[in-house]
């Protein structure tokens, strides 16, 4: 509900669902966890510390308190949070054994994505957030730098469109424009389109049929087993594996799919459009080590 009202514009309405959270009940340390959680999360920061000052008053120095603090910021991706709410533990309770398992994770974490406790400890004293997605991708671009690019082709060049949708929308248009002048130009030898879905079912509600017209390889990565018998199943390069575990599930499974289909056909180019594609488009690309990669963003929206 909070999510709809947000997507409408409505923060004020969506602010006052944390409010009834809270009202459920006043003596729940779950609950205000949770609305903290929450506020939190859409950046609702006065809001959140409103609610972190509140919880403080009510559960003062309860090392439990800053333990769901400091699980729930690390399980939503905040390493700042985490570490400022570990830190405000009594160092008498710091063996208790979910402590001791929770800074581990922290560690770990911290080991895997090369990035120090006194960055974590700096950003936390100017109240920077510092997430794991943050440091994740950092980290995977500091290992593809290692990764050789492999030469553009002189003649018979690839090129790779990368689309979320086909559906009827300003950026698809001028995708489909795009494409239609690449075709003139008579460039590239062979051009692929990979995206996510058509965007409806409704094939005149989408570019579909104008794009089946010209002379490009359609492929579509929702259906996971034609994707896996074009591009195959091999797995992505191990240094990267353990790294992308620390990114959200759908875009893990959107970049090693990528990762997989720009592998096997090599593209001299790779042009990605919006947003979310562009970044998880960049990064396969970059793993895969292309010469050439264009990101486009239609607004600052």
């Amino acid at each position: 509900h909070i999510s709809l009202l947000y997507k409408l514009n409505r923060v004020k309405d969506a602010k006052k669902c944390v409010d009834l959270i809270l009202s459920e009940d006043s003596e729940s340390m779950e609950l205000f966890v949770l609305a903290h959680a929450i506020s939190r999360s859409y950046f609702w920061n006065d809001l959140a510390e409103n609610i972190q000052r509140r919880m403080e008053l009510k559960w003062r120095r309860n090392s439990k308190l800053y333990l769901l603090l400091a699980q729930n910021s690390l399980d939503s991706g905040n390493l700042t949070d985490c570490y400022v709410n570990l830190k405000k533990i009594k160092r008498s309770q710091r063996k208790n054994e979910d402590y001791v398992k929770l800074e581990s994770r922290f560690n770990d974490i911290l080991k895997m994505v090369e990035f120090g406790v006194k960055e974590i400890k700096k950003a936390a004293k100017i109240k920077q957030i510092i997430s794991i997605e943050e440091c994740a991708v950092r980290k995977i671009f500091m290992l593809a730098e290692k990764i050789t690019k492999y030469a553009p082709r002189k003649t018979n060049q690839k090129l790779v469109m990368a689309s979320s949708t086909l559906g009827r929308g300003g950026a698809e248009r001028q995708l489909l424009t795009c494409m239609r002048q690449i075709e003139k130009s008579k460039k590239f030898t062979k051009v692929f389109l990979l995206f996510r879905e058509k965007g409806s079912e409704d094939l005149d509600s989408t570019y579909l049929p104008e794009i089946s017209k010209l002379d490009v390889e359609l492929h579509e990565y929702k259906n996971d087993a034609l994707w896996a018998n074009t591009f195959g199943q091999n797995a992505v390069p191990e240094e990267f594996g353990q790294i992308l575990s620390l990114l959200p599930k759908a875009m893990q499974n959107s970049i090693e799919k990528h990762y997989l289909a720009i592998h096997k056909i090599k593209p001299d180019i790779v042009h990605a459009w919006q947003d979310q594609t562009n970044i998880e488009v960049a990064i396969a690309s970059k793993m895969a080590g292309v010469p050439g990669v264009v990101l486009f963003a239609r607004s600052l929206r």
